[in-house]
């Protein structure tokens, strides 16, 4: 015999058993109003709203979430009130998305998690009394926030911020920033495949800087000549690698050859015999293994799995 449905118990009831946080009912009643949350009137949704911010973290974290998009300035004292006792991260997304500017200035120095200051630009970037600190971004989110608010990047700034990305990339390897691709396989290899590069070309290009847009696109599509024509892409190619193990060598060749064309390995025939720069070298260890830069992670050589 099929199962009866469940009847929806009125909403206050519900909310009521919440608020009074009883043991064995305060669990069934949140997730009640978890299920039920969307279908409700704005009027029930706000005191729901306003009985998780006053509860546990987690709780909170639930109403944080929703206030990004259910905002009223009735919430203004409550989650003020919050963010001054508890400084939580996901309490400080709510301000900044709608909290008077001049609050969020008076506080700049305080909201110091990792992407809020980002926000805080593509709020208030566009505004003539507000400057944007680049030294207090990413390169990948100097060039969205110029884009975002159509603001003047010089054709010298956007060649840097591309080339930083590109360093940035070589220096955190072992970060695969690489888009998922249901293939299972990438095709072919090409600078681009690099996600945060991908995106600030295109907003490089979105913006008309030349001749940079022009140069550098051109510069990815050479370098990518030598990276599908490389023994590494070749190998890759040839094994029954998918996946993740696939794209993470496709991504560190494309690092490699990249790393190459920045950074070309310095020649000993070019100085003479007797020349102190191969001491300089020696001691430094200006001779780049890029093989072990990139391939080797903690003794263990990644082809390794392929063979």
């Amino acid at each position: 015999m099929e199962e009866m449905q469940k009847r929806n118990r009125p909403i206050r009831t519900v909310l009521k058993e919440y608020l009074e946080r009883k043991k064995g009912k305060v669990t069934n009643a949140r997730n009640e109003l978890h299920r039920r949350f969307v279908g409700l009137d704005w009027d029930i949704q706000k005191e729901i709203l306003i009985s998780h911010l006053n509860a546990t973290m987690s709780e909170r974290e639930w109403a944080y979430s929703r206030l990004m998009k259910l905002w009223d300035n009735c919430f203004l004292p409550h989650v003020q009130k919050l963010w001054e006792t508890y400084h939580e991260e996901h309490c400080s997304w709510v301000i900044i998305r709608h909290f008077p500017k001049t609050y969020i200035m008076e506080h700049l120095d305080s909201f110091n998690f990792n992407k809020n200051y980002f926000f805080i630009c593509l709020r208030f970037g566009c505004e003539k009394d507000f400057t944007i600190d680049k030294n207090k971004l990413p390169p990948e989110d100097v060039i969205h926030v110029h884009c975002f608010h159509e603001l003047n990047l010089q054709n010298n700034e956007a060649e840097e911020l591309l080339h930083e990305i590109m360093e940035n990339a070589i220096l955190n390897c072992q970060d695969i920033d690489i888009k998922h691709l249901e293939s299972g396989r990438i095709p072919q290899l090409h600078p681009t495949l690099i996600n945060k590069l991908e995106q600030s070309l295109l907003y490089v290009k979105m913006m008309g800087i030349e001749p940079i847009a022009t140069f550098f696109s051109q510069w990815c599509d050479d370098v990518a000549k030598v990276m599908n024509e490389s023994p590494e892409w070749e190998k890759l190619k040839k094994s029954s690698l998918y996946g993740k193990n696939f794209y993470e060598l496709s991504y560190l060749i494309v690092l490699k050859y990249i790393d190459l064309q920045l950074h070309p390995p310095v020649k000993m025939t070019s100085f003479g015999e007797h020349s102190l720069i191969h001491e300089l070298i020696e001691t430094l260890h200006l001779e780049l293994d890029y093989d072990k830069k990139f391939f080797v992670r903690d003794g263990i050589n990644l082809w390794d799995k392929i063979e």
